[in-house]
């Protein structure tokens, strides 16, 4: 079984995707922890219409409000592994989480994850994601790098080994998020943790802000 977790506050806009993609995608033997720091819109809602489709949906209260603390939490009652981050402003390839199990089981890696595909609808958001999928814009950022495939500094959103994550990230999350954290690479890599990019077809498509 896997562990799926994504933070929330107002996704009442995005929420129904990301639920219609975990309920499609395999493996069949998964847990959704869905972290809402406190929505004022529907988005809890159309959690709780969800639930009534799929026990293994289950919705976590933060009153702490921020991702770190919304991590800690699902962590803590996860049951999985790996255990697989989701944002609900990023669309899914249909086979996303069974290529992350392929990734682990090949590379050997600790943290897998693919490259992050940046789109926008509005003029500003399609100017900040042609600005966030270059090199001038993001520097050598290697998982805004479509055709990247193999160890990398870091990944967007991310998969993470269980036992990894729980006596290595679990204490920094405290008082940073997973995503934020500077994985050591070179020489010192492995007290760290290995993390390696996968390629995706067609990949993660995220909103631009």
């Amino acid at each position: 079984m896997i562990t799926v977790v994504c933070p929330l506050f107002n996704e009442e806009a995005y929420i129904k995707p990301v639920l219609d993609f975990y309920l499609a995608a395999a493996p069949a033997e998964k847990e959704l922890f869905l972290i809402d720091g406190g929505s004022k819109d529907k988005t809890v809602a159309i959690i709780k219409e969800y639930q009534q489709k799929d026990s293994s949906i289950h919705l976590i209260h933060n009153p702490d409000k921020y991702v770190p603390f919304a991590l800690n939490k699902a962590i803590t009652a996860s049951k999985g592994e790996p255990v697989i981050r989701l944002d609900a402003h990023t669309v899914y390839a249909p086979d996303y989480f069974t290529a992350v199990l392929e990734a682990f089981r090949k590379s050997g890696a600790d943290i897998v994850g693919g490259p992050m595909r940046a789109v926008g609808k509005t003029d500003l958001q399609k100017a900040v994601a042609i600005a966030t999928s270059t090199s001038f814009g993001v520097g050598d950022s290697g998982f805004h790098d479509e055709s990247k495939e193999g160890f990398t500094e870091s990944v967007y959103l991310g998969a993470w080994k269980e036992m990894f994550l729980k006596q290595q990230v679990c204490s920094i999350l405290k008082c940073c998020a997973i995503r934020m954290m500077n994985f050591i690479t070179g020489p010192e890599q492995k007290e760290c943790g290995f993390i390696w990019i996968l390629t995706l077809n067609p990949g993660m498509h995220r909103e631009a802000p």
